[in-house]
């Protein structure tokens, strides 16, 4: 019996520490941008291996004095993934929302970024100037 409990307190061990150190794949992040301005999500996404494509899906957008999910119109929400080691790299084609969207797009790397391991947040800013918030999905593989 004392060996038993020994065996699953090991096994039990093993498993809770491949599933913390497991990567993280995709995320969803909130931002929160002031008028003019652009800000980083905290979560971010990392790859398992050589991509070409990223995906970024805006899900939830608020414009200050508008309505929830709208953008008015000839104005746009834009997110770009850039390496969480060095928010001044940036590592994958610009993004454009006009629309709240769940399903998203697919959107290319740069030459030499998606290499195993690399970890990625999101940057949004809009061209409509005033304060917003969003939530986006994101991943460093293509959905």
């Amino acid at each position: 019996m004392h060996l038993i409990k020994k065996i699953l307190v090991c096994s039990l061990m093993v498993l809770t520490f491949v599933f913390t150190s497991l990567p993280v794949n995709a995320a969803t992040g909130t931002v929160y941008v002031s008028a003019g301005g652009s800000a980083f999500t905290s979560e971010y996404t990392q790859s398992y291996g050589s991509n070409s494509q990223c995906h970024m899906s805006l899900t939830y957008v608020h414009f200050s004095n508008y309505a929830e999910n709208t953008i008015p119109c000839t104005y746009y929400v834009y997110s770009r993934l850039y390496l969480r080691s060095n928010h001044n790299t940036q590592v994958s084609h610009l993004a454009s929302f006009s629309q709240v969207s769940d399903s998203g797009y697919n959107y290319d790397y740069y030459n030499g970024y998606a290499t195993n391991g690399q970890q990625f947040v999101l940057k949004s800013n809009s061209n409509l100037d005033i304060y917003y918030s969003a939530t986006f999905a994101f991943s460093a593989w293509p959905w």
